[in-house]
């Protein structure tokens, strides 16, 4: 079946049996069987340059990590098709592959939109122009190529080593692109097969280095930037740490890996202070202060703890009836993000100012209020 497609051995094949049909039968039997001999090895010949000439293309285009420049190719992916053979728009084949290395292969040929793979000849990626019409063939599995938005080009069996901020499992080293491109703090990622396909985001791209089966790219992502300082204003509550930053503009960096924040106000106490945020909240007038908003506030949230007590930073207290009164009650409140409730007095809230240090208590239950 697979003969036919290739036109060099349905040629051959054509020949030969067209020297059969016209070869003189009154020759001896012996000098027609030299014949034919030497037409087999002349085939055969023929059949073994085709395969050397197809792993030798293979080679050049996937194995070979001495490269003078990195292979590069539009991020694309291709969700395959088992049991499906696309028919006819075939541009060309590489042998001796496995099913998951068609879809670079087809990406980094001009004018190939699918493809299709069988087992023949240790495992054939037939690479198409275009799906066309389908057949069914257990045999075989088919894809067609979907390319990725312009902007995040995959550079082919290198490794960006360092600046790791997450990693996202996910099997297509072409979704990375977009899940960088919305990550806060993302500017490139690594892929790897690592459990069964992993996207290892990065702050920034420093050096690189060989790794067979990687894939890399540097990604444009205005996500979480500091696009808008505030001067003169301080953002007055909601702070989750303090850090030192010599400059304001060293505060977006760091609330960028700092777990949970989303805006800062920067001071010059001790040098220079980052004062994180979980949010931009209430503000006032203070000279010298910067301030700047990454990430929008949350949305309203009072995630309960039973059996747990919030210990310190009490501003107030409110009967409440039971825990989940003291959500709207804290913030009804100024200044309350988080408060324990117990049933003194038939149910309290008890309002703070952040959350602190907590024990665990029998019958209290607190909650951090945004």
């Amino acid at each position: 079946h697979r003969q036919v497609r290739n036109h060099h051995l349905q040629y051959q094949y054509q020949a030969f049996s067209y020297l059969l049909q016209s070869s003189d039968y009154s020759l001896p039997t012996k000098m027609m069987r030299v014949k034919l001999t030497a037409l087999l090895v002349i085939l055969l010949l023929n059949v073994l340059c085709l395969l050397q000439v197809g792993a030798s293309g293979l080679r050049s285009l996937v194995e070979n990590p001495l490269l003078p420049e990195p292979v590069h190719r539009h991020l694309a992916s291709c969700p395959t098709t088992s049991g499906v053979d696309y028919l006819g728009n075939d541009i060309k084949s590489v042998s001796n592959v496995k099913v998951t290395d068609c879809c670079t292969l087809c990406s980094q040929t001009s004018g190939c939109g699918a493809f299709t793979w069988t087992a023949y000849q240790g495992g054939t990626c037939w690479l198409k122009s275009s799906k066309g019409n389908t057949a069914s063939n257990a045999a075989a599995t088919s894809a067609v190529l979907v390319e990725d938005p312009p902007g995040c080009t995959l550079n082919d069996g290198y490794d960006y080593p360092g600046n790791d901020i997450a990693n996202v499992k996910n099997g297509n080293a072409g979704a990375c692109c977009s899940i960088c491109s919305s990550w806060p703090g993302c500017k490139a990622f690594t892929w790897t097969n690592n459990n069964g396909g992993t996207c290892w985001l990065k702050s920034k791209k420093d050096s690189q280095v060989l790794k067979a089966g990687a894939k890399s790219s540097v990604v444009d992502n205005t996500v979480g930037e500091c696009n808008m300082f505030e001067y003169d204003l301080d953002y007055i509550d909601n702070d989750i740490g303090n850090t030192p930053g010599k400059s304001y503009t060293d505060c977006c960096g760091i609330c960028h890996t700092w777990s949970g924040c989303r805006s800062f106000s920067w001071s010059s106490h001790n040098g220079g202070t980052c004062w994180l945020k979980s949010a931009r909240g209430q503000t006032q007038y203070k000279k010298g202060v910067v301030s700047s908003k990454l990430l929008d506030n949350p949305p309203p949230s009072c995630t309960l703890e039973p059996n747990k007590d919030y210990v310190n930073y009490d501003i107030g207290n409110v009967p409440g009836g039971k825990p989940e009164d003291c959500c709207d009650k804290c913030r009804a409140k100024n200044g309350c993000h988080a408060f324990s409730w117990s049933n003194h007095n038939y149910g309290t809230c008890w309002l703070k100012s952040t959350k602190g240090s907590t024990i665990n208590k029998s019958g209290v239950t607190s909650a951090v209020v945004y």
